[in-house]
């Protein structure tokens, strides 16, 4: 099967990634980045041989990644670019190679000669997202990256000059707000420094205190030359935000088991009118407890998100603070649940996924406000139950012409029901096709979120596909819509009488 790393041959795909800046000129810098994707030994970035262009690093490129893959006795490689100006290099005649006077001469015939052993395909392609790692590595190269204040000549890169990267973190505005910095110089570097800011908690004082400690440590050491290491800024945002998130968060939570439409609901709240507020439901039959940890998980996966380290929970739920406080350190150790807990089976993967999060954070659980659990439990009360509709379409025959007829009605509410013609040519399909636009536009007026269709549309020939791309742009704009199949016996009977 092909993927983004492998074609439907199994052959790996390699990305590259070329850049200059000031090409041309006499600092003129080009580098290269090439991306093998999971295997992380081999995301390399560095200068591109001989002329600073950046048809000269694409060039290097494909020579360290063919080189790369011959060396690791890897039978074939497809290569991919995104550049034009290496597209057109590669469609020119290049037959008499050794008599040309082109600058990218000796690398075409560098690359032409290990082509003949290794069969290597070079492809264009668009998917921008794939040269992210590449093109990161290549520009880091020459000096161009979010840090770098300054651009770096090639005299000053092969000299070992660093790019040092720095952020700062800090939930401005939010009571008891708490400020962090980062300092990344590269991975398993004992220069790397993360730490708390003292006065004013913003994140523009924890940016110019983390430019301090990068300028005061650069002063205290002499840069040694080093590869250069594309993972900084992520790694200089990590560190900070592990002091800006090292404070306790507290989250409320509301499970009901599943009621009489076969679902259950649950509901989270940070604090009232937080945009981080959620419900959510599950289908199928689970118990109370089930739906508290399905809850538990989405906060828990939210505030390590937000580098959060300690979260206090909140619920009238006794089940749940046993869970966390007791019985997932047993059943860790025991079966999934006991036979003797009163938790369901459908919880099993759940408790499995739940603890071993748990081991990530650290939580609290506590006896909720009843003004905060109020909040929850109305979160999870909002989530809507599926509206049934039963939709009807045929062609109703008469002395002088046909006509398309549709019918609809709410299986909770007959006395919503809707019967009218169709435009156009008559058509079954069409009628149907119809009566199923009409059910959906009803459910977006009414304000429904899940919706079943009992459709009589059982033939997928012959779809009218304007009234098809309809029927899809609706259905994007509700949570949830099922089909079922529905004869239109009823309907048919029911005309002969109108």
């Amino acid at each position: 099967m092909q993927t983004e790393w492998v074609d439907a041959f199994g052959t790996p795909i390699v990305y590259i990634f070329g850049v200059s800046s000031d090409e041309g000129k006499a600092d003129a810098r080009a580098g290269y980045g090439i991306d093998w994707g999971s295997v992380e030994s081999k995301k390399i970035g560095a200068v591109a041989f001989g002329e600073k262009t950046e048809l000269r690093a694409l060039l290097t490129a494909i020579w360290v990644a063919i080189k790369e893959a011959s060396d690791c006795k890897i039978p074939s490689i497809v290569i991919r670019h995104r550049s034009r100006k290496l597209d057109e290099a590669l469609r020119r005649d290049r037959s008499p190679l050794e008599n040309s006077k082109d600058d990218e001469g000796d690398l075409f015939a560098a690359i032409q000669k290990i082509i003949n052993i290794l069969p290597v395909s070079i492809e264009k392609t668009n998917a921008i997202r794939m040269f992210d790692v590449a093109a990161q590595r290549a520009r880091r190269t020459i000096g161009q990256h979010s840090t770098a204040c300054n651009p770096y000549t090639n005299h000053q890169f092969e000299k070992g000059y660093r790019i040092v990267d720095i952020h700062g973190a800090c939930n401005d505005g939010s009571p008891n707000a708490r400020a962090g910095y980062g300092v990344y110089w590269g991975e398993g570097d004992p220069r790397n420094e993360n730490g708390r800011v003292y006065g004013m908690q913003t994140s523009y004082r924890a940016y110019f205190i983390a430019m301090f400690r990068a300028l005061v440590v650069s002063l205290e050491h002499w840069l040694s030359p080093k590869e250069p290491n594309v993972k900084g800024q992520i790694e200089a945002e990590h560190l900070a935000k592990l002091i800006s998130g090292n404070q306790r968060k507290y989250v409320t939570i509301f499970g009901m088991g599943t009621a009489d439409d076969g679902l259950g609901r649950y509901g989270i709240c940070w604090r009232p009118g937080d945009q981080r507020n959620r419900s959510g439901w599950i289908e199928g039959p689970h118990s109370r407890l089930c739906l508290e940890m399905t809850a538990l998980e989405a906060a828990i996966k939210n505030g390590i998100n937000q580098y959060v380290q300690h979260l206090t929970v909140y619920t009238d739920s006794e089940d749940l603070k046993e869970f966390i406080t007791n019985w997932r350190h047993v059943w860790r150790e025991t079966c999934w649940p006991p036979q003797t807990s009163s938790v369901d089976s459908s919880c099993v993967t759940l408790c499995r996924g739940l603890t071993s999060m748990l081991d990530k954070i650290t939580v609290q659980v506590r006896d909720g406000k009843e003004g905060y659990i109020d909040e929850a439990r109305k979160l999870a009360n909002s989530v809507q139950a599926f509206r049934t509709v039963r939709t009807f379409g045929t062609v109703q025959r008469g002395n002088n012409e046909d006509v398309g007829r549709y019918g609809l009605y709410w299986l909770l509410d007959q006395t919503e029901a809707e019967y009218g013609f169709v435009d156009g040519v008559p058509s079954d399909i069409r009628s149907k096709q119809t009566a199923i636009i009409r059910a959906l536009q009803i459910a977006l007026r009414k304000g429904f979120t899940k919706l079943v269709i009992q459709s009589d549309l059982i033939e997928k020939e012959g779809f009218d596909d304007k009234l098809e791309r309809e029927i899809k742009i609706l259905e994007s704009r509700l949570e949830v819509v099922r089909y079922e199949e529905n004869h239109s016996d009823q309907f048919v009977k029911l005309l002969e009488t109108m």
